[in-house]
């Protein structure tokens, strides 16, 4: 069985932008929203969708921090992310959808908040199909108002492609959404 905590995690702060260049355009964005907050967390409602490159908005992750007691809601959860999860989490709470580690997510969302930062983290990755070995995340904290937060996320996954064309009962169609990186031998 997989170990399901996070194995390595970057805490963002004072102007650090040292990530993957496939995650930068996300936390480029917060940076510029950031420079223009009174908080040391940017207002939610300046971000917009288009500060993401196309090709990375099914990789995306609205989540949000809201209600009595407090939870994490799934506005849009992108189709890469969906398809390589066996399940669609959008429109749905944290605590309600079928990840064997939800309170892997819990935590990472909570750290930036906690931190007052950006996060960009990378674990193994446990749900429907055993072809995804690991993510990589980049969540980036928003304030609705209040203490309401929300987190605007992009994944990548690690996909043993072999893997993914002998489990996949459609015969590994998905693997052509979105952008992912190939298994190496060692995994």
């Amino acid at each position: 069985m997989k170990r399901l905590d996070t194995v390595e995690r970057h805490l963002l702060s004072n102007g650090d932008i040292h990530v993957p260049q496939f995650f930068s355009p996300l936390l480029e964005a917060w940076h510029r929203h950031q420079a223009d907050a009174e908080d040391v967390f940017p207002a939610y409602r300046h971000f917009d969708v288009l500060d993401i490159p196309p090709a990375l908005i099914s990789h995306l992750i609205l989540c949000k921090l809201i209600g009595k007691p407090r939870r994490f809601f799934y506005e849009l959860v992108g189709q890469a992310i969906e398809t390589h999860n066996g399940f669609s989490a959008s429109k749905r709470f944290l605590a309600d959808v079928p990840l064997k580690n939800k309170k892997v997510m819990a935590r990472e969302f909570g750290l930036t908040v906690l931190n007052r930062c950006p996060i960009y983290s990378r674990g193994p990755y446990i749900g429907k199909f055993e072809y995804v070995r690991e993510i990589e995340r980049l969540i980036c904290p928003y304030r609705i108002e209040g203490d309401t937060f929300a987190f605007v996320a992009l994944a990548r996954f690690t996909l043993d492609q072999m893997g993914m064309h002998q489990e996949r009962p459609d015969g590994g169609s998905g693997a052509h959404i979105g952008l992912h990186k190939k298994a190496s031998a060692e995994l």
